[in-house]
């Protein structure tokens, strides 16, 4: 893992993540996601790709709520 240096906490929320699935089948924690997220992983093929692939509508949600957070956040 690569370390990285942060001078500010603002820093980390305004930062852009990506989530990549595993490229192979491993056994998952299972206890951790709801029904509804099992679910929804259940009917789609996810293995190595990332989440953009697989649930792009999703991802454009998820960066529209990251813009207006940031929006906030700068005010």
């Amino acid at each position: 893992m690569t370390n990285i240096y942060v001078k500010s906490e603002f820093a980390l929320v305004m930062a852009q993540s990506a989530f990549a699935f595993p490229a192979k089948e491993a056994p998952t924690d299972d206890e951790l996601l709801t029904e509804v997220t099992l679910a929804l992983y259940a009917s789609v093929d996810t293995l190595g790709k990332n989440f953009n692939e697989v649930f792009p509508e999703r991802q454009q949600q998820g960066e529209l709520e990251q813009a207006i957070l940031n929006k906030v956040l700068e005010k």
